[in-house]
């Protein structure tokens, strides 16, 4: 596996840390992970930090992923701040158009204080 996550349960949100490297093939069975370790500690939101992750992700990649979400999440639905690296940021951004059009609460940040601030806490 070429990239790892911590998981840190937090009153308001579930913190996930990812780092490494990430490629189409991988993108599935790392959102059944982050899907998992939601399911194990519930809370309110979701924060994803990305900034240790180089991901060499495509577009298609990212839209079936979005696509599958009622199916891998099992219809958990949470709101989600992705903090990103410079690196990822268009990709990044691609992925919040396609989730918020799909109807989900996500949004993008650059720093990690802004993501929290919008999670509320």
């Amino acid at each position: 596996m070429a990239y790892r996550v911590t998981t840190e349960a937090t009153p308001g949100y579930l913190y996930v840390r990812m780092a490494g490297r990430l490629d189409d093939g991988q993108v599935t069975q790392l959102a059944k992970q982050v899907v998992g370790d939601f399911e194990r500690e519930p809370r309110p939101a979701l924060l994803v930090d990305l900034r240790g992750l180089r991901m060499n992700v495509g577009t298609l990649t990212t839209i079936r992923l979005v696509s599958s979400f009622p199916e891998l999440a099992k219809g958990l639905r949470a709101p989600t701040a992705i903090v990103h690296g410079e690196a990822n940021r268009a990709m990044v951004r691609f992925y919040e158009t396609v989730a918020v059009n799909r109807g989900y609460l996500t949004r993008i940040f650059p720093d990690l204080d802004g993501a929290v601030a919008w999670l509320g806490g």
